[in-house]
């Protein structure tokens, strides 16, 4: 990894902006607009989640994590993770507070997804193939938990599981495979933690993804024998 003065200034500057980034969402998701209101489902009586200070911590250091990762020649990866994070983190606090991902946000990080990951392929930065079989596979993988657990995993979790195996899979085989094992190890460390049987998953799905892109982006620029590919 080569570091110049202007690569270094322009990894903090996308920290920074992230930071910022994640202080208007907390500040958009401290009004619960997303929390449903009507006589079937009401989620306006349920507690107050915070001050929700974690925001623009998480998204600030992701993307400054990211910047660093990819400050080579793949830098047209971060086209797809920095929104990536960024929509991530909102889904997180909504989930962690209402056990929900909201369609509306997911159809927007798929459609996001999609594009992205048409330019990287298009650039011949990524592969069509696997990212279909990352898709493919992770869909089959939580939606058959799904199924056998009878709704203890969320269908919004397999919706979101799936296109983080898209993304993956524009890096290879190998990221995939990483991601759900992380999901899977940070979800397990929670859960034992807090010692709640009944949490919400999607953080941790999303958290294992940009995880394994900070892998994906410092396996290529180091050189780590990680086997991401």
């Amino acid at each position: 990894m080569v570091t110049t003065p202007i690569v270094a200034a322009g990894v903090i500057g996308l920290g920074v902006t992230g930071w910022l980034i994640g202080m208007t969402l907390r500040v958009s998701l401290n009004r619960f607009g997303y929390r449903i209101v009507g006589p079937r489902h009401d989620e306006r009586d349920r507690p107050h989640p915070g001050s929700r200070w974690w925001v623009p911590v998480s998204l600030g250091l992701s993307w400054l994590t990211l910047a660093t990762a990819f400050a080579d020649d793949y830098w047209p990866w971060l086209l797809l993770w920095l929104p990536f994070s960024a929509l991530g983190v909102w889904l997180a606090a909504v989930d962690l507070d209402v056990k929900r991902l909201p369609d509306k946000v997911q159809a927007w990080t798929a459609a996001h997804a999609l594009v992205a990951g048409g330019g990287l392929i298009a650039l011949g930065l990524a592969d069509w193939r696997s990212a279909v079989v990352g898709l493919a596979a992770v869909a089959v993988l939580f939606g058959g938990t799904h199924l056998v657990s009878r709704g203890g995993l969320g269908f919004g979790d397999v919706k979101y599981a799936t296109i983080c195996g898209w993304c993956l899979g524009l890096a290879g085989l190998g990221p995939i495979l990483y991601g759900v094992l992380l999901a899977c190890l940070l979800a397990i460390v929670w859960a034992a933690a807090s010692r709640h049987r009944v949490f919400a998953f999607g953080p941790w799905i999303g958290l294992g993804t940009v995880l394994t892109a900070c892998l994906i982006g410092f396996d290529h620029s180091l050189n780590l024998p990680l086997i991401l590919t």
